[in-house]
């Protein structure tokens, strides 16, 4: 419903907010509440940029406040300034969005000591978003609706604790402030850092104090987080205090602590005890389940995971966590659960499941669906899941990534070129810039690239650039003066030293494994060769396969071969095939591919006898029976149960 469809009582209501040099983000933040206030009081704490003017022209009342490193009491200043019975406190570098706002109509015409949360999406670079309800509207008039602590200031009953508040649906925060680089620049950590330690000086018993230090903290040093995260809880224990929210998110942000301590071992304990204070609660169920994947206990961790979903509608759930993130979070781990126990179907089902409610939410479902597809093969279905995935989490490099590589595998060169366009040239997207231009036939435009960033590039295939274009001796030089550290990856070392025996004349190394990331980039060299009519190079290149393993070499001539076959170099493709026939005989899919270059070259008896070969020992082999089928059409017998083209 829109705001325009009844009159909102925005005489009810005002937004009360701190700022401080919000210029980027003020403007977006005031548009968004403007419909739904009456007044906006703006507390600016020392703006020197162009902040307080863009408050007065939306006509907000701008309220001076001297710092005073405590902004429970810039909070309450802005409540003071204020002069209508509810508050709705924003920052920002939020958005308020509202869905059904005939709900929070019918709240602010209340009176009494009320209060309600809304679910915050807290959005980051990399597409993950978190959930969490936070209380942010409330009755200003009731005197103990005034905010406590320096830092992670909240409200507060001082005589009975936690105030109770009802979750508001049909509307939400979406927050954008603690992405990396937004808290780089403005010096964030430090600062709750600092404040939180001045905090905890003022109240070394209050539980709430040492929480702020361990979240504060968290995000650089893990240790002395979940240190914090002990003593919350100890003090709320000795203090008979929840179970509320603090405790759930101790127990919570305890276990991401031990997490990335590493300390896989002492989570469950940790988790345990949370759990009998919080039965079936799906939050702590997730972080077990995530524990068993980290430890391959995955038979562990999908009864887990699934007990989450199941618990996911519960009162107390519903008070605490966002359902919809909970959906997601469980049926993706659940899946990475199942795909490792062998269960693939069971598992994609779970993703698929998963997509519906991924929106802008988390880009984690179409991430492993990508990877899914990619590894089963189908690149299509592996691009249209990235796509669409890139249409509510754009910002998602691993998704970007694997788009390419999906992009790359079904020939939209174009299109792999303009999703990588945000990344810099490192080596792994420089690979994949080179490929998808050299496979397209642009070597020259490949050249340019090198060019651009000389030493950013993967040396296989800025070696491979070179030979593409046609000056074979500057790319054994690439080879040749290579350096292969440790950390390169295998495939790398394998094709640059492959690479050297082949075209700089290195003695023949003995390949006992070859990895399948190896061989998908010798295709696409192949490929790239092929495009841009490196005949010569890519022969020698082909005749070398042989050294290779078995298993590498005659699927790599086939590949080849069905791709001239296609692009019509039907003499050269059946130099790829007819070898690898002979080599590999009980490889049927051959004859259909040899039968296929036949049929280009005007032999329909032979192609004719190839294919109903092939069928003998293929019977389900759809290209061979349309094949058949288009044979039939001029006079040759079709196969039993031929399929039309």
């Amino acid at each position: 419903m829109s705001e325009d469809t009844f009159q909102f009582p925005r005489e009810r209501l005002s937004l009360c907010m701190i700022v401080k040099n919000e210029e980027e983000k003020l403007a977006r933040c005031l548009r968004s509440a403007q419909p739904w206030v009456g007044e906006m009081v703006i507390v600016d704490t020392g703006s020197t940029d162009g902040t307080v003017a863009i408050a007065e022209s939306f006509g907000a009342k701008v309220v001076h406040f001297q710092w005073c490193d405590d902004f429970a009491a810039a909070r309450n200043a802005s409540l003071e300034a204020a002069t209508l019975p509810w508050a709705l406190v924003l920052d920002a570098d939020e958005e308020l969005i509202v869905e059904m706002p005939e709900l929070l109509a019918a709240l602010v015409m209340q009176s009494g000591a009320l209060r309600a949360s809304i679910r915050l999406y807290s959005v980051d670079e990399h597409a993950s978003t978190t959930g969490a309800p936070v209380l942010r509207l409330f009755d200003r008039t009731d005197p103990t609706a005034r905010y406590r602590a320096r830092i992670h200031e909240h409200l507060m009953q001082p005589d009975t604790g936690d105030i109770a508040s009802i979750l508001l649906d049909g509307l939400r925060i979406r927050h954008d402030g603690y992405r990396a680089a937004v808290v780089t620049s403005r010096g964030k950590i430090e600062r709750n850092i600092r404040l939180a330690r001045l905090q905890l000086a003022d109240a070394p018993d209050d539980p709430h104090a040492w929480w702020a230090l361990a979240s504060s903290v968290h995000s650089v040093d893990a240790k002395e987080a979940f240190s914090g995260y002990e003593k919350c809880r100890e003090l709320m224990r000795a203090q008979n205090l929840g179970p509320n929210l603090l405790m759930l998110s101790t127990y919570v942000l305890g276990a991401d602590a031990l997490a990335e301590l590493g300390r896989w071992d002492d989570i469950p304990a940790w988790l345990d005890e949370g759990l009998t204070v919080f039965p079936g609660h799906p939050d702590l169920l997730i972080r077990r389940g995530r524990t068993y994947l980290a430890k391959r206990d995955f038979q562990a961790a999908e009864a887990d995971l699934l007990a989450a979903r199941l618990a996911n509608r519960s009162a107390e759930a519903l008070r605490y966590s966002d359902p919809l993130l909970t959906q997601v979070f469980t049926r993706v781990g659940r899946a990475e659960a199942l795909l490792n126990l062998g269960r693939d179907e069971e598992g994609e089902q779970e993703l698929l499941a998963a997509v519906p409610l991924t929106s802008e939410r988390t880009a984690s479902p179409f991430t492993m669906l990508v990877t899914l597809k990619l590894k089963q093969g189908d690149y299509s279905s592996a691009l249209d899941f990235a796509e669409r995935g890139l249409e509510s989490a754009p910002n998602s490099g691993d998704l970007r990534l694997l788009a390419a590589k999906a992009g790359l595998e079904v020939g939209r060169y174009q299109k792999v070129l303009d999703i990588l366009e945000p990344f810099p040239n490192t080596s792994g997207v420089s690979q994949l810039r080179l490929s998808a231009l050299l496979e397209d036939g642009r070597a020259p435009e490949a050249c340019e690239l090198l060019k651009e960033a000389v030493g950013a590039h993967d040396p296989f295939w800025a070696g491979l650039t070179w030979l593409c274009h046609g000056a074979s001796e500057r790319a054994g030089l690439v080879w040749t003066e290579a350096e292969l550290p440790e950390e390169v990856n295998d495939a790398t070392r394998q094709l640059v030293t492959f690479a050297r025996f082949v075209y700089v004349g290195a003695a023949q190394t003995s390949w006992p494994s070859w990895s399948p990331d190896a061989t998908r980039q010798l295709h696409r060299a192949l490929r790239a060769l092929l495009r841009n009519q490196r005949f010569d190079a890519f022969e020698q290149l082909i005749t070398k396969t042989s050294a290779l393993p078995a298993g590498v070499w005659w699927p790599i001539r086939r590949s080849c071969g069905a791709q001239l076959c296609l692009d019509g170099f039907t003499e050269l493709a059946l130099e790829m095939l007819l070898p690898a026939w002979q080599d590999e005989p009980d490889q049927p899919e051959l004859l259909y591919w040899i039968g296929y270059c036949a049929l280009q070259e005007g032999k329909l008896d032979d192609a004719h006898s190839l294919w109903i070969a092939c069928l003998d020992r293929l019977p389900d082999h759809a290209p061979t029976r349309q094949g058949l089928e288009v044979l039939s059409k001029s006079g040759f017998p079709a196969a039993s149960g031929a399929v039309a083209t």
